[in-house]
C-alpha cells in the first residue's frame, strides 16, 4: 500500500501542469551526455529508472542504445512516454516501483537514474529498498549512473540557502525539526516555476542527499563507489574519487552525481571466461 508521502508526490507529478512540464523536455543535456559516453556501453541491456515522459531513454536511443527498459511511478507518464516512441524496437516502457522491481536478479549491465527518482522517494527504508533493489537486479561489475538534489549543494545556493535557512528556523520553533535532519524539503518548482507551498514548508517533499552519509550507505549496500560530480563539473570531469576529498569539497550544484558499480565475484569472473 503507498505511503501518505508516496501519495503527496505522485499526485504533485500527476498533475496536468508538471506533465505537460517534462513532457516538453526532449533531449539529454551535455553534463548527461558527457557520463553517458565516459561509462555506458550502448550494446549491453540498461535499466532507466524515473524516465517519466522518456527523455532520458529516447536520448539513449538516439545514442545508439538498443536495448532499454525504461520505467516510472507515475501511469501518466508512461502513456505519454509510449505515445512518443520511435525506438520501439530499442525501448520499452513500463510502469514500475524503484522499491519493487518486478525483474530478476543480475538482469541488467548498466542502470541510469538521471532525473532524482531517488530524491522523490521520501521515506528513508523505501529510498534505501530502492537503492538495494538496483543493486539486486544489476549485473556483477554493472555500473549505475544517478543524480540527487544535494544538500550541500542546497546551502551554497541563494535561493534554496536562503529559504531553508527559513524553514528550518520555523521548524525549530514549531518543534517540527525531525524532517531537517533526514534532509527533507518542500519541492522548490512546480512545472518549473518556484512553487509558493515551499515558502510555507508545504508537502510534497524532497530527500535532498548528504553526500557522504550517501556514500557510505552506498558502500555499505555493496556497491564501489566510483565518483561522485556536481552537475556543473561534468563537462570538466571534474569527478571526486574518494570519501576524504569529497568531505574536503565545495558543493557547486543543487544537483550531485554518483556512479557505483556491483562488484565482481571470482566465480563471476570465471564465467565470463
Amino acid at each position: 500500500m503507498a505511503t501518505i508521502p508516496q501519495l503527496q508526490n505522485k499526485e504533485y507529478y500527476s498533475r496536468d501542469d508538471e506533465i505537460a512540464h517534462y513532457a516538453a523536455a526532449n533531449r539529454l543535456s551535455k553534463p548527461e551526455l558527457c557520463l553517458i559516453n565516459d561509462f555506458l556501453n550502448p550494446d549491453l541491456t540498461t535499466l532507466e529508472g524515473g524516465t517519466g515522459a522518456g527523455r532520458v531513454a529516447f536520448g539513449l536511443a538516439e545514442s545508439g542504445f538498443t536495448r532499454i527498459t525504461a520505467f516510472d511511478f507515475i501511469e501518466k507518464f508512461i502513456l505519454i512516454a509510449r505515445s512518443k516512441n520511435r525506438f520501439s524496437g530499442q525501448i520499452c516502457f513500463e510502469h514500475g516501483d524503484a522499491s519493487d522491481l518486478k525483474y530478476g536478479d543480475n538482469n541488467f549491465s548498466q542502470i541510469v537514474c538521471f532525473d532524482q527518482m531517488f530524491t522523490a522517494i521520501v521515506e528513508k527504508d523505501l529510498r534505501e529498498r530502492a537503492f538495494r533493489e538496483a543493486f539486486r537486479v544489476l549485473k556483477p561489475g554493472g555500473i549505475m549512473l544517478f543524480s540527487v538534489l544535494s544538500l550541500h549543494g542546497s546551502k551554497n545556493n541563494i535561493v534554496s540557502g536562503t529559504l531553508f535557512a527559513f524553514i528550518r528556523a520555523i521548524r525549530m520553533i514549531t518543534g517540527r525539526n525531525k524532517r531537517t535532519v533526514d534532509g527533507l524539503y518542500p519541492w522548490l518548482k512546480r512545472a518549473g516555476r518556484l512553487r509558493l507551498g515551499a515558502i510555507l514548508d508545504l508537502p510534497p517533499f524532497a530527500y535532498w542527499a548528504n553526500e557522504e552519509a550517501l556514500w557510505c550507505f552506498l558502500e555499505e549496500t555493496g556497491f564501489i563507489v566510483e565518483l561522485a560530480v556536481w552537475k556543473n563539473k561534468i563537462e570538466q570531469k571534474k569527478y571526486i574519487t574518494s570519501r576524504a576529498d569529497l568531505s574536503k569539497a565545495k558543493a557547486t550544484s543543487t544537483v550531485v552525481y554518483f556512479a557505483v558499480r556491483k562488484p565482481e565475484t571470482k566465480a563471476d569472473k570465471t564465467a565470463l571466461r
